[in-house]
């Protein structure tokens, strides 16, 4: 059975609580995964690091446009089997830095 994990800050961390909640499939009824449910100290560590990248958020204009990520191969985000990113209006792979006008999308 896969478990999942927390997205804190760009990245997947286990749960530590040891307590999880089952993720079921809706058109089987069967359990097909389980979702760590976070203790009071991951909730604390969470929230803290979030005030802390909230300054650089803020300062952020929401109206700016932001180029989205093409699959080159198969012009699909999704498709599977597909690799490879390039920058919207561009035939140069993305890089493997992210850049503040560029959302990296893999598949």
């Amino acid at each position: 059975m896969k478990n999942m994990t927390h997205y804190v800050n760009g990245e997947h961390v286990e749960g530590t609580s040891g307590r999880f909640s089952d993720i079921f499939n809706p058109a089987t009824g069967d359990v097909q995964a389980q979702c760590p449910l976070a203790s009071t100290a991951e909730v604390d560590a969470i929230i803290a690091k979030a005030a802390a990248a909230q300054p650089a958020w803020a300062a952020v204009n929401p109206q700016r446009p932001v180029p989205i990520g093409i699959n080159r191969r198969s012009g699909c985000n999704h498709c599977e089997g597909s690799s490879g990113t390039t920058r919207m209006g561009s035939s140069e792979p993305a890089t493997s830095g992210a850049r503040d006008d560029e959302i990296r999308i893999t598949t």
